[in-house]
């Protein structure tokens, strides 16, 4: 990712239109971003999908991906039509490869980085 500035060009020609140009303030590779600027990653499911074993699943899997990012849990009952938010206090997780790759394996499971 790069942060800059648009600043107007230096020297630019005496009667030509105003040139601008973007200088480089700063670089970060998207490896480095996903571990620095993601907030939270939230996961949106059916309340059908929660049983033990899908706790004690998704609970190794977060523990195997400790980090800094906040976990946030959507619960949506289908047949009430009602959502709950949850967020995890005492765990965070470091959203790498391995995380997302789980997630996307999941069938009926949701997630958004934010």
């Amino acid at each position: 990712m790069a942060r800059g500035k648009v600043l107007p060009r230096f020297r630019a020609v005496e009667g030509a239109q105003e040139m601008l140009e973007f200088k480089v303030q700063s670089l970060e590779l998207l490896q480095e971003v996903r571990n620095t600027r993601v907030k939270k990653l939230s996961i949106e499911l059916d309340l059908q999908m929660i049983t033990e074993n899908f706790i004690s699943e998704i609970t190794s899997v977060c523990e195997k991906h400790k980090g800094q990012t906040q976990l946030e849990f959507k619960i949506s009952d289908l047949e009430t039509l009602t959502s709950i938010n949850l967020f995890s206090r005492n765990m965070k997780i470091k959203p790498d490869d391995g995380l997302i790759e789980y997630l996307n394996s999941k069938e009926g499971i949701i997630f958004k980085i934010n």
